[in-house]
């Protein structure tokens, strides 16, 4: 997705807020003024809002390191446990789907509930409270175009992560994948990305066992900046599964050659334009590539 005015300002906010949490406060005006000079040659038509982010947070460690490690990796302890609690009763709903076509749009469905993390600093750890509505039938996010169509007959899928926690809800998607005979590699953060999933976070939920493979990207996997060997896998790949703003926002308008699809909340107005789903909303969205807007 290519980069707006406001996305640049909105990128600022939520490096410098998430670094600044727990970090040295004496140094928060050496983070500005390492930071903006970044965030201005991110200010044209045509650069990739994810490429932007992780320039930006690479100038915040470039300043206070991983300051915030001990802060974030509590909050994702929270997170994880706190999804835990729920997988049993988020694979029942998806179970009581009466199809396999059913209970894959359901999975879609819980995995996109769980991606709440805020746009300004997390507090705490996340209750997953819109994964409960879903179970109970209270809310259901949109499904924009064939899920089951695009993945019934993929050998591959490469699934892009997002946060800790949320990953649980991942892994409920990911064995109805397994179940239709897809080999999925999946793809998460190196330590540290703030509340974002990690390996660590990925064995919490037994997903190094689920998955056929897993491998790391140091910030938002943006296919141009990603190692060779990972630009292989996502070549081979018959389908994305991407989730979260982040994801969205690295690789919306960069594929056109198959399917990706997106599961989210839209979380500012630029993705809600790009989209055309109103802010607020939980959406899964099958995008061909074809006729994506810009």
């Amino acid at each position: 997705m290519r980069i707006k005015p406001q996305c640049v300002t909105c990128l600022l906010q939520w490096v410098f807020v998430r670094g600044a949490v727990a970090g040295n406060q004496a140094l928060l005006f050496d983070v500005l003024r390492h930071l903006f000079p970044i965030a201005r040659t991110q200010t044209h038509e045509g650069i990739n809002t994810a490429s932007a982010s992780n320039k930006l947070v690479a100038g915040l460690r470039d300043v206070m390191g991983d300051v915030s490690r001990t802060y974030y990796q509590t909050l994702k302890k929270k997170n994880n446990e706190n999804a835990a609690r729920l997988l049993d009763d988020a694979r029942d709903f998806i179970d009581a789907g009466s199809t396999a076509k059913g209970k894959l749009e359901r999975a879609c469905q819980v995995a996109t509930a769980g991606n709440v993390a805020p746009l300004g600093t997390p507090s705490e750890g996340f209750r997953f409270d819109e994964v409960k509505e879903v179970i109970h039938g209270k809310l259901k996010p949109v499904i924009s175009g064939d899920v089951y169509g695009a993945i019934k007959n993929a050998t591959r899928v490469l699934y892009v992560t997002d946060n800790a926690g949320e990953i649980g809800f991942d892994s409920l998607l990911i064995s109805k994948l397994k179940e239709l005979g897809c080999h999925v590699t999946l793809v998460v953060k190196e330590p540290l990305f703030f509340e974002d999933a990690t390996p660590e976070d990925a064995a919490f939920f037994d997903l190094n066992q689920q998955v056929n493979a897993i491998v790391t990207v140091n910030g938002v996997f943006v296919p141009d900046e990603a190692p060779p060997e990972i630009v292989d896998i996502l070549k081979g790949a018959d389908v994305i599964i991407a989730k979260g703003t982040g994801n969205f926002e690295a690789l919306r308008d960069e594929i056109s050659d198959k399917p990706v699809i997106y599961m989210l909340k839209v979380k500012c107005a630029p993705i809600a334009v790009n989209t055309g789903i109103e802010t607020g909303n939980f959406a899964v969205i099958v995008d061909t590539g074809a006729n994506s807007p810009n």
